[in-house]
């Protein structure tokens, strides 16, 4: 029986930056498609993202060489900058079916957590205050203060011991490949969230419930 739920925060909880990119263009004044990296969206256009995938770079590290690639537009180089403006209004970038995902666990009385590698790193201060859904779970552990990464087994470990729960009853909603093998690593259940169908993944975690 799953009695816990944890929720990983980009591409999960909230869209991907790649479905954010018409509003960096837009707040920015840049040419419609100036930025056009598609990630899993296109994943043969992009070879930087199949890099990532196959462990040539981090995810940090992706992300790092997009923010580099923005900086005529964005103003800066460094990610935060990319980031806060793709995620300025959490209403925008927060996925519905998290939401109804959040309030299917809740009325079951299932524990939430939100687990992240970079949400204090990649987001400007004060951003997670102003989302809703972070308000709401039981815990959030990021690896931006923990210091430790999915998929490292110690993250989640983190997550486990915030939660009080046994691995073996706690459900991992995350989109990376990597951090879903980490987190079965560990003995956790899990769902892989697909980013092209994120409706039809919420329902497929639903299921596992």
């Amino acid at each position: 029986m799953i009695t816990a739920v944890v929720f990983d925060m980009g591409g999960v909880v909230v869209r991907t930056p790649f479905e954010m990119l018409r509003r960096v263009e837009r707040v920015c004044g840049a040419p419609d498609h100036s930025l056009d990296w598609r990630g899993p969206f296109d994943p043969d256009s992009d070879a930087l993202w199949r890099r990532m995938q196959s462990g040539d770079i981090t995810e940090r590290e992706y992300w790092h060489r997009r923010a580099e690639e923005a900086a005529p537009y964005t103003g800066s180089p460094d990610i935060r900058n990319l980031f806060t403006i793709a995620f300025a209004e959490p209403t925008e970038c927060v996925r519905p079916e998290a939401v109804a995902m959040l309030d299917f666990c809740q009325e079951r009385g299932l524990r939430t957590a939100i687990h992240t590698n970079d949400m204090k790193d990649f987001n400007e201060p004060g951003w997670s205050d102003r989302v809703d859904f972070v308000q709401r779970v039981d815990a959030v552990v990021d690896g931006s203060i923990t210091g430790v990464l999915k998929p490292d087994p110690r993250a989640y470990e983190f997550a486990l011991e915030a939660l009080g729960t046994d691995p073996a009853e706690t459900l991992m909603i995350d989109d990376q490949p990597f951090n879903i093998e980490g987190a079965k690593g560990v003995g956790m259940q899990t769902c892989w969230l697909d980013v092209t169908d994120p409706a039809g993944s919420h329902v497929r975690a639903r299921q596992l419930l």
